[in-house]
């Protein structure tokens, strides 16, 4: 966890909306079913193929939301292993935990459930392409695997210095992994490594593609005299790529520093919505910094755990520390 900054607290943030912005409070609520330990969300993911916002929590429940008024209409547990990430693909929830991958019906039915040997420490799941069975999983092991959703086997096992994985994203061409050491690793879509781009000096907390566009958000790790080993502080501004000559572009300064970080559309105008490590959530442009519009601001030290946005990007969710939506 991240220190919240004194000077946050000290002299507090003035939210004012900006009326040409256009994404605006829809609804908000407790995602929790109480306040128990174990009961904290740990993933949550749109369903693309319907109106929902999916999570999961500690204890291995997965619960399915209407969109418009958060309204459960799924729910069932998993295991009793805490969800690291969920993703839907088609019909098929997915969920991982530390050491399985498994595939359920939205209503619950289970569908398969794989424990393989290197599945240890699994932390993030990504299908590159939608009308394929294969997928790439990552970890803090040392392994990146590809699998096969539909025989649940490993099609490849990738071991490299960069192979720990903490988020995977793709486009058209490649695959996108990031890690806690700040690197973002290129590979092909069969996994072969083709180049690293040391984006930030601690762990990456968010990063998006939009065509040939790579943007990111993350720390740097600082050492101090009681500190010897070090405290993530989030970096006040975004890394910009451009892949297509593999060249950092101008960092974008922002107000607060970014914690996750998506493109708003799928047009290449550079639109992007970002939230902060406290709350703060914000648009802007990467073509042009100045047009920063402020969206919306959590209650104080109220922090942002997770965020996700839709396909459509019409819709974004949050999930702040008091397991409020």
């Amino acid at each position: 966890m991240m220190p919240f900054p004194a000077e946050y607290a000290s002299k507090p943030y003035q939210f004012i909306p900006s009326p040409h912005d256009n994404y605006t409070l829809a609804s908000e609520g407790s995602l929790a079913r109480s306040a128990k330990v174990g009961n904290e969300i740990t993933s949550i993911c749109f369903d693309n193929s319907h109106e929902l916002l999916w999570t999961g929590n500690a204890s291995g429940r997965v619960t399915g939301y209407t969109i418009d008024n958060m309204k459960q209409v799924f729910s069932f547990n998993e295991t009793r292993s805490s969800i690291q990430n969920l993703d839907i693909y088609d019909d098929i929830v997915i969920t991982v935990t530390s050491n399985s991958v498994a595939g359920f019906r939205r209503t619950g039915h289970a569908f398969f459930r794989a424990q393989l040997p290197h599945f240890q420490d699994l932390k993030c799941i990504h299908r590159p392409s939608t009308n394929q069975n294969t997928v790439f999983i990552g970890g803090k092991q040392n392994d990146l695997i590809i699998f096969d959703l539909e025989s649940q086997t490993d099609l490849k096992i990738i071991s490299d210095e960069n192979s720990p994985t903490s988020k995977i994203r793709s486009n058209h061409s490649n695959i996108f992994c990031a890690n806690d050491k700040g690197v973002i690793t290129i590979r092909s879509h069969n996994g072969e490594k083709l180049s690293d781009i040391q984006a930030h000096y601690g762990p990456i907390t968010g990063f998006d593609i939009c065509d040939n566009k790579l943007v990111t958000a993350g720390c740097t790790i600082k050492s101090g005299y009681n500190d010897p080993f070090g405290t993530p502080r989030g970096d006040p501004f975004l890394k910009v790529y451009d892949l297509r000559f593999l060249t950092s572009m101008q960092p974008i300064s922002t107000p607060f520093p970014p914690q996750h970080v998506f493109f708003a559309d799928s047009l290449n105008s550079g639109k992007i919505v970002l939230t902060s490590h406290f709350g703060r959530i914000w648009t802007t442009n990467i073509n042009n910094n100045s047009s920063t519009n402020f969206v919306h601001e959590l209650p104080v030290y109220a922090q942002i755990r997770h965020a996700a946005l839709s396909s459509s990007h019409q819709t974004l969710a949050v999930v702040d520390s008091q397991r409020m939506f």
